[in-house]
């Protein structure tokens, strides 16, 4: 944490001197460009936004299109295509209720069950059973792939990913998160990706795992319990982007510097 907080002063030192007469803008404008996730990485990515808010297309690290997604006019995902060697690959196509849960995936009905509560999708032998949330969030899902199950655990609280856990017969993972409601940095993020996590939660639900979808970003995270590795996170401004950085700790012990996630603005 010392690393830190001697990076983010340095950070504002260098701000501060360079613009003596302009004050420090502690909130960016709304109109996100672009969000780096996993910097420096295998498993980077660049998700690029349009003009009105809707995530697009995202990048590996080469720059290769990996995902595309096109909406309707209530901003809802109806067509999310894949990518391999900038060739499509599979292509998915959606369809909504009038409460605007996704009703159809290509051809293959969605279906709920008032009983439990589940909306259920069966795709190549696996059925995924997901509960949502008043905000269209998933907070249960239940995978079953012949005899094995997973379960997918989301805590959320005030539109923040709390928990993240999932259990099977095979192996287990946990991801909790902390915030600092008064000074943690708020972000329309997950509101942004809202229409492509709720496609994801029936098709790939370790998409949430992450706490993208969260309406501020997290001052911490942990994973395990109790937690072998945990980050600590901090933001560094600038004039048009907002650099998230994360401390590694194994055992408490400091560990290196890495880039969280990285947003860029529109002029």
């Amino acid at each position: 944490m010392k690393n830190l907080m001697l990076l983010f002063a340095l950070a504002i030192s260098f701000v501060s001197c360079s613009n003596d007469e302009t004050p420090i803008t502690q909130e960016p404008t709304p109109q996100l460009e672009k969000v780096i996730v996993f910097k420096n990485t295998a498993n980077e990515q660049t998700w690029n936004f349009s003009a009105t808010g809707q995530l697009y297309e995202c990048l590996n690290n080469a720059g290769q299109r990996i995902e595309s997604y096109t909406y309707n006019d209530k901003n809802q995902v109806v067509s999310w295509s894949k990518y391999t060697n900038g060739a499509v690959t599979a292509t998915y196509n959606f369809t909504y209720n009038a409460a605007g849960i996704v009703s159809k995936i290509n051809t293959t009905d969605i279906t709920f069950n008032a009983n439990t509560g589940y909306y259920s999708y069966t795709n190549n032998g696996i059925t995924r059973e997901v509960t949502l949330n008043a905000d269209r969030m998933a907070t249960f899902v239940k995978e079953t792939n012949g005899t094995a199950t997973t379960n997918y655990q989301m805590l959320y609280t005030a539109g923040n990913l709390m928990s993240f856990a999932r259990t099977s017969t095979s192996s287990n993972f946990t991801k909790n998160y902390t915030y600092n409601t008064s000074a943690t940095y708020k972000t329309n993020l997950g509101a942004m990706i809202a229409p492509v996590a709720l496609i994801k939660s029936f098709m790939e639900p370790d998409f949430l795992a992450n706490g993208f979808t969260s309406i501020s970003v997290p001052e911490a995270s942990q994973n395990g319990n109790p937690a072998a590795l945990r980050y600590e996170y901090g933001a560094i401004p600038s004039e048009r982007a907002m650099l998230f950085i994360g401390e590694e700790f194994v055992n408490n012990n400091p560990g290196n510097l890495t880039s969280y996630q990285e947003y860029y603005y529109a002029n």
